[in-house]
């Protein structure tokens, strides 16, 4: 029970003002394996635009990347874009720098916080996924035919190892142990 009303409201003018703020960014990762997709162990570079909405020219606008994540190790965390015009992108190459741990869960996410402080203070969120291995062992079967191995036997074990992770695996190397004093495993 009411009735719309529309009105033009004046909005009146105000002093020239930069306004940065993220807008996008890209992988580079040549340092790896040049794919465009962040893998375990990799060195990734990123490149990051910054878009100035204001009506004035940002002046030496500096940015940082900051990552509580235990997977990453930034190695290039601020960058200068320089001056921004008015209602404009820049695009800073190998703006920032990190290198991905070996031992990265496959689909990890990391999330790197982007930050300036200046002309205007502002916080921008990027979030990756990380790509590795995952490995697991899918069955095997003995030499002997059986599926126990008896006192006196002599098998050798075949085991079916996949990779369950979204990124190659390096080449394997496998160990087997067993602590049974009843088991000899000849080295070779």
């Amino acid at each position: 029970n009411c009735l719309p009303h529309s009105y033009q409201v004046p909005v009146v003018g105000g002093s020239a003002m930069a306004n940065v703020h993220f807008e996008s960014y890209s992988i580079n990762d040549e340092e790896g394996n040049n794919n465009g997709v962040l893998e375990y162990g990799e060195t990734i570079k990123l490149n990051v635009s910054l878009k100035n909405s204001g009506n004035a020219i940002a002046n030496n606008v500096n940015a940082t990347i900051t990552s509580d994540n235990e997977y990453i190790n930034i190695l290039q965390n601020s960058a200068n874009f320089g001056n921004i015009n008015p209602n404009a992108t820049l695009h800073l190459p190998n703006a920032f720098k990190f290198a991905i741990s070996e031992n990265i869960p496959d689909n990890h996410e990391i999330v790197l916080k982007v930050a300036s402080q200046q002309p205007s203070q502002w916080e921008s969120e990027i979030k990756l996924n990380a790509h590795s291995y995952a490995l697991a062992i899918n069955g095997g079967e003995l030499s002997n035919g059986n599926i126990v191995i008896n006192a006196h036997d002599q098998v050798n074990i075949n085991f079916h190892i996949e990779n369950n992770g979204s990124s190659s695996s390096p080449a394997l190397i496998a160990e087997i142990a067993c602590s049974s004093e009843f088991v000899t495993i000849p080295n070779k």
